[in-house]
C-alpha cells in the first residue's frame, strides 16, 4: 500500500514537472546549424545581437500600443506556422481560440487538400465566434444562462469600454485569423547571421539607428527569395516602383534580391521618410503605407501621434498591415536581443564571405562555369540579383557586373578568365525577339514555340502569373538562338592588366532598330546606390489648366484612388480629366491633373 502511495506521488510530481516545463517561454534544446554556403564551417559562438551597454534606443512602445506589441510577440515566439490564432482585428488582446493543424501536416493528404481542410476549419471557427458575439450583442442578456464558452468570450471584452462592443465585434472582417510565425522567426534568426554584420555597417555609414537593421524580420525573415502578392521582392520587400528609385531592375538583374545593395536602398528610403515626416513611428509606418499616405493621415487627424492616427484615421489603403507595422517592429526589437530566452540557444550561420570580380565583357554564365571552375550553385547563391534569364544562359552576364565568387578564389578566377577564348566574349547583350499574343495563346504554348520556359517568359516580362496574358499583348522572348553580336579580339596581357585590357572587335554588331538594353547613367553624387530623381515632363497631353486645376507628381505607393480621396473627388473624374483608360496605370514621376476646388490648392 505504501508502495502504491509512493508511486502515485511520484507520478503526480512527474506530471507537474512536465506541465511546468511546458509553460516556460523558451525551448531549451540546443540546435547546431551550419552555413548553407559553407557547409564545412559552423559558427563557434553565438553572435551578440544584444545592444551594447549605454546604447540609446530610438524606439519605445507608445502608451496605446503595448497590447498590440504583446500580441505580435506571441505570434513570433509562441505559435508556429501549423497554428492559427483566431482574434479580434481591432483589439488584438482578444484571442478567441488557437487552432492546431500539425496533425494535418503529418498526414498523407496532398498539399492542396491540406490547405482546403485548413481553410474550412478556419472559416467554421470564425463563423462560430461571430454567432456567439451576435448572441452576446442582444440586450438584457443574462450571463447565468450562457455556456462556458460564451461566458469566456464575454469575459474577454470585460476590459473594453466602448458602446455596442459586441455588435461592433461582429462587423466586417473583425474576426480575423493570424498564422503563427515561431518556426519562420527561428529560421530568420539563423539566416540573419549571414548578412546582419554587413547591414549594420551599411546603416552606420548613413548615420541611421542600428535597430532598423532588424526590420527584415518583419518584412521577410531575411529570405532573399521572398515575394509578396503585391510584387514586393527581397529581404527589404521593395515593390518595383520604389526599388527603381535606388536599384537596377531590368530583364537581367533585380537588385532588390541583393541583400547588400537593397540595404543601401532601404537606409536611404528610411532616411528620406524620416526627413519628410520628422518622427520614426511615422517614418517606419510609411515604409509600408507610403510617405504620401502618412502625410494625408497627419493632415486629416491633425496629429503626428501614431496611436491617434491608428484610432482616428480611416482610409481604404490604411489597413491591418499598415496599422500594425510599427507594433510588429517593436515586438522584434524586444525578441531579438533576448532570443535565447524565447527560442533557446542555437547557432547562427557565420557571416558570408566572398570575393568580387568585375566582368569586363558580356559573357555567358556557362562559359564562366566551364572555364573558371566555379560551381553554378555558388554563383546562384552568392548573386541572388541575377535573374533566371542569366542563370539559364538565355542572356549574358552584363558587362561591368560585379560578380561574387567563393572566398579566396579571386586570383585563380582572374587567371582562368584571361584564358577564355575571344569567341566567347562579347561587346553587346543578346537581342530579344518579340511575340504578339493571339487569341488562344498560353505561356506554355509560346514557350514551346520559341524553345524556352514559362519561368523565363514570366521573368523577362515581369509577369506575376502565367495565366494573365491578353490578346494583343507584346511579350519579349529570350534570344536563345541569337548569334554572337561582336567577338572580342584578345590581347596578350598579364593578370594585373586584365581589367584594363583593350578590347578590339573583329566584327561590327548589326544595327538594331531599337535599343533593348538601356544603361541608366550613374548619378553624379558620390553614393553609387543613390538615384538622382528628376521630375519628367507630363507623359499625358494635359492641355490648358483651369483655375481649379493643378499638377501633382506621382510618388511611390500612390494611386489615383489616393488622390481622389485627398481631393474629395471620384477616381473616375481624375481619369477623365487626364484621359487615362481604366486598363492604364499611373507611374512614379509622372504629372497628372487634379481638381482642387474642394480642398484648395497647395
Amino acid at each position: 500500500m505504501n508502495y502504491l502511495k509512493k508511486g502515485a506521488v511520484a507520478s503526480i510530481l512527474l506530471v507537474l514537472s512536465i506541465y511546468a516545463v511546458s509553460c516556460l517561454p523558451v525551448n531549451s534544446h540546443y540546435i547546431s546549424e551550419i552555413s548553407p554556403f559553407q557547409p564545412e564551417l559552423a559558427e563557434a559562438s553565438i553572435p551578440n545581437l544584444r545592444p551594447p551597454v549605454g546604447h540609446k534606443y530610438h524606439f519605445t512602445v507608445p502608451k496605446g500600443l503595448r497590447k498590440n506589441v504583446n500580441f505580435w510577440k506571441i505570434v513570433y515566439s509562441k505559435y508556429t506556422s501549423d497554428q492559427v490564432i483566431i482574434h479580434d482585428k481591432k483589439h488584438l488582446n482578444v484571442i478567441y481560440a488557437v487552432l492546431d493543424f500539425s496533425d494535418i501536416k503529418n498526414s498523407r493528404f496532398s498539399y492542396r487538400k491540406q490547405r482546403r481542410i485548413r481553410r474550412d476549419k478556419v472559416a467554421k471557427a470564425k463563423h462560430k465566434y461571430r454567432r456567439i458575439l451576435n448572441k452576446l450583442a442582444k440586450y438584457n442578456v443574462k450571463t447565468d444562462k450562457l455556456t462556458a464558452e460564451e461566458k469566456r468570450i464575454y469575459d474577454l471584452f470585460s476590459t473594453i469600454d466602448e458602446p455596442n462592443k459586441f455588435i461592433k465585434a461582429t462587423g466586417y472582417r473583425r474576426v480575423r485569423a493570424q498564422t503563427g510565425q515561431r518556426d519562420r522567426f527561428i529560421k530568420g534568426l539563423k539566416t540573419s547571421g549571414l548578412y546582419l554584420n554587413e547591414i549594420e555597417k551599411i546603416f552606420a555609414s548613413y548615420n541611421m539607428p542600428q535597430e532598423l537593421t532588424l526590420l527584415p524580420f518583419v518584412e521577410s525573415f531575411f529570405n532573399v527569395d521572398a515575394h509578396s502578392v503585391d510584387g514586393a521582392v527581397g529581404i527589404w520587400q521593395f515593390i518595383r516602383s520604389t526599388g527603381r528609385l535606388y536599384l537596377k531592375i531590368n530583364s537581367s538583374v533585380d537588385e532588390r534580391k541583393d541583400p547588400y545593395k537593397a540595404s543601401h536602398a532601404a537606409a536611404q528610403f528610411l532616411k528620406s521618410n524620416y526627413e519628410t515626416l520628422g518622427a520614426w513611428p511615422l517614418a517606419l509606418t510609411a515604409y509600408n503605407h507610403g510617405v504620401g499616405g502618412m502625410q494625408r493621415a497627419v493632415r486629416k487627424t491633425g496629429s503626428k501621434d501614431l496611436v491617434k492616427i491608428i484610432k482616428k484615421y480611416r482610409s481604404r489603403r490604411f489597413g491591418f498591415a499598415s496599422r500594425n507595422f510599427y507594433a510588429e517592429f517593436l515586438a522584434v526589437l524586444e525578441l531579438v536581443p533576448n532570443y535565447d530566452r524565447y527560442f533557446g540557444n542555437f547557432k547562427l550561420y557565420r557571416p558570408l564571405k566572398f570575393d568580387t570580380v568585375k566582368i569586363p565583357h558580356y559573357v555567358d554564365l556557362n562559359t564562366i562555369i566551364k572555364n573558371c571552375l566555379v560551381a553554378k550553385d555558388d554563383i546562384k547563391k552568392l548573386n541572388p540579383a541575377l535573374k533566371h534569364s542569366i542563370l539559364s544562359s538565355q542572356r549574358f552576364i552584363p558587362k561591368g557586373y560585379e560578380l561574387r565568387i567563393p572566398y579566396g578564389t579571386k586570383d585563380t578566377f582572374e587567371k582562368l578568365y584571361a584564358n577564355i577564348p575571344p569567341t566567347k566574349q562579347y561587346t553587346a547583350q543578346k537581342r530579344d525577339e518579340w511575340h504578339r499574343v493571339r487569341r488562344g495563346d498560353t505561356l506554355s504554348k509560346i514557350a514551346r514555340r520559341y524553345r524556352t520556359t514559362i519561368r523565363a517568359l514570366m521573368d523577362l516580362n515581369n509577369l506575376s502569373s502565367s495565366r494573365f496574358i491578353r490578346a494583343g499583348q507584346k511579350l519579349r522572348i529570350p534570344g536563345t538562338r541569337y548569334k554572337a553580336v561582336a567577338k572580342v579580339k584578345a590581347k596578350k596581357t598579364t593578370q594585373k592588366r586584365l581589367a584594363k585590357a583593350k578590347v578590339k572587335t573583329t566584327q561590327k554588331p548589326k544595327k538594331q532598330k531599337k535599343s533593348l538594353v538601356k544603361n541608366t547613367p550613374s548619378p553624379k553624387n558620390k553614393n553609387k546606390y543613390t538615384a538622382s530623381i528628376k521630375i519628367p515632363e507630363p507623359a499625358l497631353n494635359l492641355g490648358h489648366l483651369s483655375e481649379d486645376e493643378g499638377l501633382v507628381v506621382v510618388k511611390p505607393h500612390e494611386s489615383i484612388g489616393h488622390y481622389a480621396d485627398w481631393a474629395k473627388v471620384s477616381a473616375r473624374s481624375i481619369r477623365r480629366l487626364n484621359k487615362i483608360k481604366y486598363s492604364k496605370k499611373i507611374h512614379v514621376g509622372k504629372a497628372i491633373k487634379v481638381n482642387y476646388s474642394k480642398v484648395g490648392k497647395i
